[in-house]
Order: structure tokens, then sequence, then C-alpha cells
């Protein structure tokens, strides 16, 4: 039963970081994609 529920916690801490991962991801792919945008509108669109 231990073994078990080990196993559990495992899982779901690999799922935990595996969909972080998936998120940064995501957020680096947006923040490049900002970036080629801002480039194209000028200088004026930096925060």
């Amino acid at each position: 039963m231990a073994q078990q529920f080990g196993t559990q916690i495992t899982n779901t801490l690999h799922n935990t970081i595996h969909q972080g991962q998936v998120v940064m991801d995501r957020k680096l792919l947006t923040s490049e994609w900002y970036a080629k945008i801002s480039k194209r509108k000028g200088p004026f669109s930096k925060r």
C-alpha cells in the first residue's frame, strides 16, 4: 500500500513538473512572438 501511494505521489509530481514545462514553453513562444510583433511596430512599443 505504501509503495502504491509513493508511486501516485511520484506520478503526480511528474505530471505537475511536465505541465509547468509546457506552460514555460508556451510563455517563451508567446514572448518571442510578441518580440517579433513589437519589432515590426517600431521603437515606441517598448515597455
